[in-house]
């Protein structure tokens, strides 16, 4: 028999879980192709300027900007990015930066706006949905960077954790479905 808190737990734990799936699933294919145009304007010298202006997005705007600095596997390239004013951007950026911003989370690349609106009106489920967002962001922007660059470094012992970072071939179309795959196992 159940007490009261275990059933409230247990219906919060199912609501997230519920937005959790629902999200990734209608957004999979949209983050795979946000994954590769990261991956492109990093590769053309670009940088993410992650803003921030409220307490909770100055907290998200530093995090992205760790993440994404530091390289995802050992051996793997680090990507530029910086955590910024959102009444700064102006003075930082330079034509080629991508930016993120949260509240809700919105991501622009070569002028183009993707905006990630979590179905759900908890703040925390919300938050949480977000912050997985972006960790899913910073380890799938790395495979097509390998595979555009045809790097053969692989994943090394990392390898059952990226396949896809394995050596192959440069099908692009393929590495966005097996991406896509791979933001719903992460999820």
């Amino acid at each position: 028999m159940k007490t009261a808190g275990l059933t409230l737990v247990d219906e919060l734990l199912a609501r997230r879980s519920e937005a959790n799936e629902r999200f990734f699933r209608a957004e999979s294919a949209r983050i795979a192709r946000l994954c590769r145009e990261l991956a492109e304007t990093f590769l053309q010298g670009g940088r993410l300027l992650a803003l921030g202006s409220s307490p909770q997005a100055w907290s998200d705007a530093h995090h992205v900007a760790v993440e994404f600095v530091h390289p995802v596997i050992v051996g793997k390239r680090a990507l530029p990015a910086l955590a910024v004013a959102e009444s700064d951007v102006q003075l930082v950026a330079v034509p080629g930066d991508g930016v993120i911003a949260f509240e809700p989370l919105r991501v622009t690349v070569g002028g183009v706006e993707w905006r990630f609106d979590p179905p759900t009106d908890d703040p925390f489920v919300r938050q949480e949905l977000v912050e997985t967002l972006y960790h899913v962001l910073w380890e799938l922007v790395h495979v097509f960077f390998e595979h555009c660059t045809s790097s053969t470094a692989g994943a090394g012992s990392s390898a059952f954790l990226y396949p896809f970072l394995q050596q192959g071939d440069a099908d692009l179309d393929g590495v966005a479905e097996d991406v896509r795959r791979s933001v719903l196992a992460k999820a």
